[in-house]
């Protein structure tokens, strides 16, 4: 990746990819503990974490669907950017005292939450400050920063638990990171919403491919693409359009209709209606992919879970799950960035395959302790491959009116499937063992990229 690319990217991008950092070192000082507090200090199976992440995760999704529409209704992402940074910086010292598995849930939600509020509003804030032909640059720099942040922090536990820092003081220390990252997200200057790009492709460059499909929204007579009508967004009624938008006045998630009212018209405020119907077709078949995708993949604390099952000490859980972030730090801007140039949908379903691979190992097979570096290695490119690219992917095909709501139900379509999956996957652990929750999951993804390939762009 070239130095002079990234320098290109707007001051927004660089900012909120440091209160990202700041963030998840605050984060993930707490999460590769978690099942370590779960199982050896408050005594709880597979089952409890299933319910604390499976409710937590789908309770933050929900939340990020309404940030993603009051932020499209409401002009401004950057307030519920802040609240969702200060909620969770509040919640993570406090698993300091918690005495059951009970409290670890209340405060998972009140983290998640957090997570919710921000999310959707964020990603568009990106979305928006990124020129087009940047935009996967934009987000892979973004998961790097914010997997920068995911090693910093893992390291740091690691440090504090072997100069012998006891397990609920590590998590007082989250405090002051989340405090930074809350003051500097403040910082960060809100950018207009740009336009759609003209040629609808996912990416650009020469391996550029339509962003529709013959037959939806496709011109036969002249083949090339129809514009999009984006007045119709989820929580607008048929017929109603927001005002066109000018210059400074391009607010986030504003005015992003075709038409316009005459001066002096007053405009009157739609109802929340979030339909499904509106969306374009593409994009919820691409949903509907993710859907699958995601009810196979349960929280990766079980991954953690797993690997001290099979002899990794407490106190180097934080390292291993560091070097998952270091992986995806490093390579996911790299990766992102290609999805520019060969397409979203290919680097998306290579990452979804690789996941079933990782999945189908730890299932199915009694690797040493030795065994599981190289593998959690592998899971952290799957994560690198998709994850910006993924948003990325999801920006192409909502228009710049609509990328709070449609991140929102993106968002919300992936976590409410995270309830069912780790649920499920805690069940199935105990129920079965281990190499029937893999096993299932495997299944999952494998399901989602043969549709993602063959149904979803059938014809791109």
């Amino acid at each position: 990746m070239k130095p002079t690319a990234l320098s290109a990217l707007p001051r927004t991008v660089w900012l909120l990819g440091c209160v990202s950092l700041l963030n998840d070192t605050a984060s993930e000082l707490v999460y590769p503990l978690i099942p370590v507090y779960l199982a050896g200090v408050l005594a709880a199976d597979s089952r409890a974490l299933g319910v604390i992440e499976g409710v937590a995760l789908a309770f933050s999704s929900f939340m990020q669907l309404l940030s993603g529409w009051l932020s499209d209704r409401r002009r401004s992402a950057k307030p519920w950017v802040v609240a969702g940074y200060a909620l969770a910086a509040a919640a993570r010292p406090l698993y300091a005292l918690a005495g059951a598995w009970p409290v670890v849930l209340a405060l998972r939600l009140a983290d998640r939450l957090g997570k919710g509020l921000r999310s959707a509003p964020r990603d568009a804030m990106l979305a928006a400050a990124a020129p087009h032909d940047q935009r996967g640059l934009a987000f892979g720099l973004h998961r790097a920063m914010d997997n920068l942040g995911a090693v910093i922090g893992p390291l740091l536990a690691f440090a504090m638990l072997e100069s012998g820092v006891e397990l609920r003081q590590v998590f007082l220390w989250t405090a002051l990171p989340g405090a930074l990252a809350v003051l500097l997200a403040a910082t960060v200057r809100e950018q207009p919403s740009s336009a759609p790009h003209p040629s609808h492709t996912l990416g650009t460059g020469a391996a550029s491919q339509p962003l529709l499909p013959q037959g939806e929204g496709w011109d036969e007579g002249v083949k090339r693409p129809r514009p999009l009508d984006l007045s119709l967004t989820p929580t607008l009624s048929l017929g109603e359009r927001e005002p066109e938008s000018t210059g400074s006045e391009a607010h986030f998630g504003a005015r992003a209709a075709l038409g316009s009212h005459p001066k002096g018209e007053e405009h009157k405020t739609a109802p929340i209606r979030l339909r499904w119907s509106p969306l374009p077709p593409l994009f919820r078949r691409y949903l509907l992919a993710v859907a699958l995708f995601t009810l196979g993949y349960p929280s990766n604390l079980f991954l953690l879970l797993k690997a001290r099952e099979a002899g990794i000490a407490d106190a180097q859980l934080p390292l291993l799950w560091g070097m998952v972030a270091l992986v995806d730090c490093l390579f996911s801007t790299t990766l992102s960035g290609l999805s520019d140039r060969l397409g979203r949908q290919r680097l998306i379903t290579a990452g979804w395959l690789a996941y079933a691979a990782v999945l189908a190992v730890l299932g199915f097979t009694d690797l040493p302790a030795w065994g599981l570096w190289p593998l959690f290695a592998a899971f952290g490119l799957f994560f690198a491959a998709t994850e910006g690219t993924e948003k990325a992917l999801v920006a192409d095909l909502a228009g710049a009116g609509q990328r709070g709501t449609a991140f929102g139900f993106f968002h919300l379509v992936s976590g409410l499937m995270l309830l069912p999956a780790s649920i499920l996957f805690g069940w199935l652990w105990h129920a079965f063992g281990a190499h029937a929750a893999f096993g299932f999951s495997a299944g999952c993804a494998l399901l989602a990229a043969a549709l993602l390939r063959l149904w979803v762009f059938r014809s791109a």
